[in-house]
This record gives C-alpha cells, sequence and structure tokens, in this order.
C-alpha cells in the first residue's frame, strides 16, 4: 500500500527515515492552536517480523495501513484481508484480532468518533489516487499528530476522501444477484474455471454486456479483476495448507503457467508465493 508511502498507502515510501519524529513547528508558525480541532492522528510501527495481536478493542475507529505484504482483521466472524493497497477499517469499540505478513512499516491512522459517514462495521477500503497522495504526505512527513492550520486543511481534505473511497465489506466482495450470484458461487468452488463473461452470458441467458455491468455496479470490479482476486485468495489458503508445488497451485487457479501466476500473487501480496508459503511452515 504504500505505494502511497512511495510517492504510500500501501509501498515503499515508507521508509524508516520517515519514522523519525515529527518537529513540532514554532508556536509563531502555528495559526490559532487553540481553535485546532484535528479528527485524525497517525501512529507508525517497524514490522521487522510477522506479528499477531490478540483479541482487543479501542475507543476510536482506525484504518490499518502497510507498506507491502498482507493485513488480516479477525472480528466477529469476519475475516478481512487487505494486501498493499487497500486497507481495513476497524471502527471504535469493535473488538478485534489482527496479524500482518511480510509487512515492513504499519501505519495506523486514528479517527475520532465524532468523524460522521463511515462505516460502522469493519470492511476493506480501497484507496484512490488522491486519498493515497494525501496520506503519503503525511506519512512522508512523519506526522502523528496535526500542528497547524495547513495540516489541518490537509487532513480535512484525507477524512472526505476516506469517506468517499470505495467499500468493500471484504477483499472479495459477493452479490445476491441473480446473475451474479452463480458465476460467484461456481469460481469459489472452481478458481480454475476459464470460462469467459461471454460463456457465462450463454449459460445465463442473458449478454455479456448485462453481466460487465452488473459486475462494476454490485461489486465495484470488472469480472478480470473479481476472479483475479478469488484465485489470489484461494492461494492464500492453499499456501497455508498444504505442501503444494508452485506449478500444481498456479494450474489449480487458473493459470497455465507458474510465472504468470508467481506475477499475479506478487503483485497481490508483495511477495512470492514460495516466500508466503515460508511464513506458515
Amino acid at each position: 500500500m504504500w505505494s502511497y508511502f512511495h510517492t504510500v498507502y500501501f509501498c515503499p515510501i515508507f521508509s524508516t527515515r520517515h519514522l523519525m519524529p515529527f518537529n513540532r513547528q514554532p508556536m509563531n508558525d502555528i495559526a490559532d492552536l487553540n481553535n485546532l480541532e484535528s479528527q485524525i492522528s497517525f501512529t507508525y510501527q517497524n514490522c521487522q517480523a510477522d506479528h499477531a495481536y490478540k483479541s482487543h478493542s479501542h475507543n476510536y475507529a482506525h484504518l490499518v495501513l502497510i507498506d507491502e505484504g498482507i493485513a488480516e482483521v479477525k472480528t466477529n466472524g469476519q475475516h478481512l484481508i487487505a494486501p498493499r493497497d487497500n486497507a481495513i477499517w476497524v471502527p471504535q469499540q469493535t473488538e478485534h484480532s489482527c496479524a500482518t505478513k511480510n509487512v515492513n512499516q504499519m501505519c495506523i491512522l486514528k479517527v475520532s468518533p465524532s468523524v460522521q459517514g463511515l462505516p460502522d462495521h469493519p470492511c476493506v477500503k480501497a484507496i484512490p489516487p488522491l486519498l493515497k497522495a494525501v496520506i503519503n504526505h503525511f506519512i512522508a512527513s512523519g506526522i502523528t499528530e496535526i500542528w497547524n492550520a495547513s495540516q489541518l486543511r490537509l487532513s480535512e481534505v484525507l477524512i472526505e476522501q476516506l469517506i468517499q473511497a470505495p467499500l468493500m465489506r471484504t477483499y472479495l466482495p459477493t452479490s445476491c444477484d441473480r446473475y451474479l450470484q452463480p458465476i460467484i458461487e461456481h469460481l469459489n468452488r472452481y478458481p480454475g474455471d476459464e470460462a469467459s463473461l461471454d460463456d457465462w452470458a450463454e449459460k445465463l441467458f442473458t449478454t455479456e454486456r448485462t453481466l460487465a455491468r452488473r459486475f462494476k455496479k454490485e461489486l465495484n470490479l470488472t469480472f478480470s479483476e473479481w476472479r483475479q482476486r478469488c484465485r489470489f485468495i484461494h492461494a492464500l489458503d492453499r499456501l497455508k495448507r498444504d505442501p503444494i508445488s508452485i506449478q500444481q497451485l498456479a494450474f489449480d487457479v487458473g493459470y497455465t503457467s507458474p510465472s504468470a501466476f508467481i506475477a499475479m500473487f506478487r503483485k497481490y501480496a508483495g511477495m512470492t508465493p514460495e516466500q508466503y508459503a515460508k511464513l506458515w511452515r
């Protein structure tokens, strides 16, 4: 996600030098400090090893941001997974556990309970370019608290963009739509199925255009994007559980060559399948 942190929200912008303590500005540079009502703050953590945090809750809502690897949050029977370029939203007073795999830097964006318009349930948030750039600015500057009017104005942009950011209850959204549901259920069972959207349209007695439109409207993803995420999630699960060859796994989730599968996996996880598997051995 730090591809936000590089330029941050899930990327290499997040380097150790960005984690230096933020130097407060002289008082004469601070505009009406007593009138500042900041609704956000940041904390940073170096993750030199994989981390797991036992079930806990906070009196503030927060967004879990990582530079690479994978963040996982379990709460209320939900298992939320966020590779880089996505983030996990956790409302205040929500009991949850958290784990990170192959993450170098983690940032927690704390949001005041007074902010209205954000989800009241845990979910995955996609991070659009503008939101990514604003977050990246705060992280690159090592800012933990809002200290001047300029930062306050930027924090207001961040909050506005965070409210508008696409929401996914899970990294792999689902739908009860009469056309989409059979496709989703089938691919969740058989992620290696290579049927095209046109093939599905023929099976469901509709058109490819109709299905494409419904995928985008209902899931905020194209068919190919959704299927790729489905394959990625299945690959994660198999690598955790099974001593399977990468070639066989690639074939099982619909790839004709291991190199194409590895490229997809690295895109989402920021590491190779072999590296991910070693985390669980």
